[in-house]
């Protein structure tokens, strides 16, 4: 007949094998119910957080008791809103725009614009007056370098005419009646 019996090593008792836990294979734990539960009351660490419990706009304290509230990272609609509208300013657009489109920065920009002036480089229409009030990066579209900040108007007529020097000065030429 087959022992029923284990022996727990942590108490150092005889115990029938019901009073030990059956693992995910079919085997007996180690030690028995209650030296297990023992062991883990000893040992438990709580886990960290896994998603914010302050809301990073305010600081206010967000709702964790819905299931919903995992994952969020704000106490309210008002919160996420203006967070969001905050980031949406002007400068934040512009900035990310013209990293994405020239690859500079809008200090970069700034830095250019006061350089020239604040006016456009060719006709040297002030910054305000230009289209939608920005001077557009002129850059070579082959090799990507930053020539620098004109006008729309500008920008536009040397793209027109394929960025191609001896173009324009032929344009120039018959401008002035030379041709």
């Amino acid at each position: 007949m087959e022992d029923l019996t284990k022996l727990c090593p942590r108490c150092e008792t005889t115990k029938p094998q019901t009073e030990f836990y059956i693992s995910a294979k079919g085997r007996l734990s180690a030690y028995c119910k209650p030296c297990m539960a023992a062991y883990k009351r000893a040992n438990y660490k709580p886990r960290p957080a896994r998603h914010e419990t302050e809301c990073i706009h305010c600081g206010g304290p967000i709702d964790l008791t819905t299931r919903s509230s995992r994952g969020r990272r704000f106490c309210g609609a008002e919160c996420r809103v203006s967070y969001f509208n905050s980031l949406q300013t002007r400068d934040f657009r512009r900035d990310n725009h013209l990293v994405k489109r020239y690859g500079i920065s809008l200090v970069e920009y700034n830095q250019r614009l006061a350089e020239q002036d604040g006016k456009c480089l060719l006709c040297s229409t002030p910054e305000e007056d230009a289209r939608s009030g920005v001077l557009d990066v002129d850059h070579d579209h082959d090799t990507g370098a930053k020539r620098g900040l004109l006008c729309h108007r500008c920008n536009w007529g040397m793209g027109i005419l394929g960025d191609d020097p001896v173009l324009l000065r032929k344009a120039a030429d018959y401008l002035e009646g030379k041709l």
